[in-house]
């Protein structure tokens, strides 16, 4: 699992972290299989539309992700990712 969840309001920079990342790990292991972190915790202020374009940016990078943390905030953005994402298919 990749614990990038604290750079994915920055999209580019983390499909950049995640496909270095998949990328060092499919040197030493080929075919592993990488789950992308996403972080919805009180110290994230990421919006369902920053979750959304994280996902998108790495969808071909990782196997899944990962939703780690709490908070009321973290909660509608977690539902409108999953809403987003299953909307698109």
């Amino acid at each position: 699992m990749l614990p990038f969840g604290s750079t994915q309001k920055r999209t580019v920079g983390y499909a950049d972290l995640t496909r270095a990342a998949v990328e060092q790990a499919n040197r030493a292991r080929p075919g592993v299989q990488i789950i992308g972190g996403l972080s919805v915790g009180s110290h994230s202020t990421a919006s369902a539309a920053a979750l959304v374009a994280a996902a998108q940016a790495t969808g071909g990078y990782v196997t899944g992700y990962s939703l780690s943390g709490q908070s009321a905030a973290g909660a509608t953005s977690s539902l409108g990712l999953l809403q987003q994402l299953y909307t698109a298919g």
